[in-house]
């Protein structure tokens, strides 16, 4: 086997999805042990095959649920414990303090409801000071303590996969915002914009809510094709998180310790161990809480979704930075 700090993120992404299914199979012939359950006359695959991200496999993942799923009672559901929900809830509040800390500018708050009335674009100015507001929210996050796992690491290790990931947790943060057809949920928008740092009052909250091509947009956007597979890849994983906070909490933590091999390099082959473990044990409780909530394969399945969008993240903030790579292909 090769070591990880040789592997592409896609090589990585898809090694770490078989430990991740080889771990929940070992689970659950444990549980079925422990029950006195034999195996089952209908199983549904352990595999989805994975090794590819396009369109087409895209659109098939909506109807693989139904194809496979055998009844729920085949499998006992693993569920989180109880001190794992417990610092799930901590992970929440965190980030909730982030937005009652951080305030939204006045004139972005001013906008975003004129926005709500008019469905207009978001100004360059405004555009920039909104991106930045969120850079911080997600950096006080990850770096005031809540995530135990990305405290233990060394201080060079937290500033290069911040560094990293900074532009991916700012995607996965604005994901919730739309519902799982893609479409803005109003409500939450607000929500999650947070308080203003100044009351106003004087502007009506309008019906129309955002949509991520209001706001991903020059001058912070390199270009429209930047901005329409920011827009597609915000659609997906909103698609697989379905409005559900905690999978998007949890989501972010997996998006917080992503790696690649010139990060690698930088790090001592421990602390790159280190890394990939905290990763790992992040991966797993996504994986276990969806299944808990969704059943085996459209857990699985939500997950494998969620997962495979990593490499496309960094992708997209890498064309952030450096302005490369517009003319690749955008069906990814």
């Amino acid at each position: 086997m090769k070591p990880s700090w040789v592997l592409s993120d896609q090589e990585k992404n898809e090694r770490m999805l078989k430990k991740m299914q080889n771990r929940e199979r070992r689970r659950q012939l444990g549980l079925r042990h422990q029950d006195g359950i034999g195996d089952p006359k209908i199983d549904a695959p352990d595999d989805v095959s994975l090794s590819s991200r396009s369109v087409e496999s895209d659109a098939r993942m909506n109807g693989l649920e139904k194809e496979l799923s055998p009844p729920r009672s085949s499998f006992p559901e693993c569920g989180i414990s109880e001190s794992e929900e417990k610092m799930l809830n901590e992970w929440l509040l965190a980030e909730e303090s982030t937005r009652r800390d951080i305030p939204m500018p006045g004139p972005v708050m001013s906008e975003i409801l004129r926005m709500t009335q008019t469905g207009a674009v978001m100004s360059g100015t405004n555009v920039i000071e909104f991106f930045r507001l969120c850079y911080s929210r997600v950096a006080r996050f990850a770096l005031d303590g809540a995530v135990i796992d990305f405290q233990s690491l060394q201080s060079t290790t937290k500033k290069l996969l911040m560094a990293r990931n900074l532009d991916s947790l700012c995607t996965v943060r604005l994901a919730p915002c739309l519902g799982a057809d893609g479409i803005g949920d109003l409500l939450k928008q607000l929500h999650r914009a947070g308080r203003s740092s100044t009351i106003v009052e004087e502007i009506q909250l309008g019906e129309l809510a955002l949509s991520p091509e209001q706001i991903f947009i020059e001058p912070w956007a390199r270009g429209s094709r930047h901005t329409r597979r920011y827009c597609l890849c915000v659609r997906r994983l909103a698609r697989q998180m379905r409005g559900d906070p905690r999978v998007a909490i949890l989501f972010q933590l997996v998006a917080l310790l992503q790696n690649d091999s010139e990060t690698c390099t930088q790090l001592e082959a421990d602390e790159v161990i280190r890394v990939t473990e905290c990763q790992t044990r992040a991966a797993y409780l996504l994986q276990r809480y969806l299944v808990s909530r969704r059943g085996r394969v459209s857990g699985l399945v939500a997950f494998a979704g969620l997962v495979l969008e990593l490499p496309e993240m960094s992708r997209l903030g890498e064309i952030l930075i450096n302005g490369e790579g517009e003319d690749e292909d955008e069906s990814h």
